[in-house]
C-alpha cells in the first residue's frame, strides 16, 4: 500500500518539476493528501509508520507549492505537518529537510532567530539520519548561509530568490 503512494509521490515530484504553472500540480496533491488521510486510518502500526514517511513527503511537496506562489504561513503549516509525519515515521532525514524547509520560511521572511533555532534542531534530527545521505551537508550549507541573511551580505539563498533552495531529494 505504502509503494504505492511513494510511486505517486515521485511521480507528483516530477510533474512540479516539470510544470510552468506550479500552482496547477496543488489539487491532485492535495486529493493524494485525502487519500492518504482516509488510508492511515485502522492500519497497523507498521504500516502508519510508512504512510506518515509518505504523508511527510507529500506535505513537503504541498510546503513547496505554497512556497513558490508565495504563500507563506501555508507553505509553514504545511512543512510543520511533513516534520510531524517524518518524526512519526521516524524518517530522520525527511524530518530534517522538512525543518530546514520551514528555516527558509522563516528566512525569507526576516525572522533570522527562528530560522536559526529551527536549523539547529535540523541538525540535531539529521545526526541520527542515514549518513550515506547529504542531508547533513545540506543542512551545514543552509547554517552557513543564515548569518549573511540577517546581516544583509551576498550568499544569502534569499536574495531576488522566489523559491527556496532545493534539499537533496529523498
Amino acid at each position: 500500500m505504502s509503494d504505492d503512494f511513494l510511486r505517486m509521490n515521485g511521480h507528483l515530484w516530477q510533474i512540479y518539476q516539470l510544470a510552468r504553472a506550479k500552482r496547477s500540480v496543488y489539487p491532485v496533491v492535495r486529493d493524494q493528501l485525502t487519500a492518504l488521510n482516509e488510508t492511515l486510518d485502522g492500519r497497523p502500526e507498521v504500516e502508519a509508520q510508512a504512510l506518515c514517511g509518505t504523508a511527510g513527503d507529500l506535505f513537503q511537496l504541498a510546503g513547496e507549492l505554497a512556497f513558490d506562489g508565495n504563500r507563506y504561513t501555508d507553505a509553514a503549516a504545511s512543512y510543520t505537518l511533513a516534520a510531524s509525519a517524518s518524526q512519526e515515521a521516524k524518517s530522520y532525514d525527511l524530518w530534517a529537510c522538512a525543518l530546514v524547509r520551514h528555516a527558509y520560511v522563516d528566512l525569507y521572511e526576516r525572522r533570522y532567530a527562528d530560522a536559526v533555532g529551527t536549523l539547529s534542531a535540523a541538525e540535531k534530527v539529521a545526526r541520527r539520519g542515514d549518513g550515506s545521505l547529504s542531508t547533513r551537508y545540506w543542512i551545514l550549507l543552509s547554517m552557513r548561509a543564515t548569518p549573511n541573511c540577517s546581516a544583509g551580505v551576498s550568499g544569502c539563498p534569499f536574495s531576488g530568490r522566489a523559491s527556496s533552495p532545493r534539499p537533496p531529494r529523498l
